[in-house]
């Protein structure tokens, strides 16, 4: 027996709507398992604080001129002795402007600056005001002097 037109017709329906359902599918799997990678990312780690994130560079300002650079391993140990001090028991939305403070390490991403000063050990960091301890305020001041 001969296949009906209409026959024809069905199967080669069915056929694409399956074939359709597969490709959803797979699109389905192929969109959840993207989602799963971005949502379990890391989020602690080299090139995730807020100190090395998109961040080449540490650029030193005094008094609005740019006067030096640190890159590579030189801007890591920096990042790094950051990224692991305890910048808990600041205060947010300070009142003090920055422009009182005459030394920013400008870490180029858009995430932080460190506004510091010589006079003192107040720093602001990201609009929240601290006061580095002794070491790590002669940490920041000599590599800034070193030649």
């Amino acid at each position: 027996m001969k296949n009906k037109p209409n026959e024809n017709v069905n199967k080669n329906r069915i056929k694409y709507i399956v074939g359709i359902i597969i490709l959803i599918g797979i699109i389905a799997i192929i969109a959840a398992g993207l989602e799963n990678e971005i949502r379990n990312k890391p989020k602690d780690g080299e090139g995730t604080g807020m100190f090395e994130k998109n961040s080449k560079k540490i650029t030193v300002y005094i008094d609005g001129k740019k006067v030096k650079e640190f890159k590579g391993s030189n801007k890591a140990k920096i990042a790094d002795k950051l990224k692991n001090y305890n910048w808990t028991g600041g205060e947010e939305n300070v009142n003090v402007s920055k422009t009182d403070f005459n030394i920013v390490l400008d870490f180029n991403n858009d995430w932080c600056k460190l506004y510091m000063r010589k006079e003192d050990k107040k720093c602001i960091l990201n609009d929240s005001e601290h006061e580095l301890s002794d070491d790590m305020y002669d940490y920041l001041i000599s590599k800034i002097d070193e030649k």
